[in-house]
């Protein structure tokens, strides 16, 4: 991820029928499609806004464990997309 310049992730980016192992996503993506992960399954989806994006997660997602960035577990728990996640950690 370092030095990624990725700004932009459209709908359906993430769209496949199998299942993704682990998955990064920049800080430098400001702007992410509602509908990147429809449908998707990540075992382990690492993310590094502070703030949670707008998103739509799906119950195929939200199976997977979430990472976030230090601090902002509790940002992402209480927000009504990514809080579906089951299991969020910081990291």
């Amino acid at each position: 991820i370092e030095g990624s310049q990725l700004e932009y992730i459209g709908a359906g980016a993430f769209s496949t029928g199998s299942v993704l192992d682990d998955l990064y996503i920049p800080a430098t993506v400001k702007d992410l499609s509602r509908l990147a992960f429809s449908p998707c399954r990540v075992l382990e989806l690492h993310v590094q806004w502070t703030t949670p994006p707008d998103v739509v997660i799906t119950k195929k997602l939200s199976e997977g464990r979430l990472y976030v960035p230090k601090g902002c577990k509790a940002a992402y728990a209480a927000d009504k997309n990514w809080g579906k996640f089951s299991e969020i950690q910081e990291e």
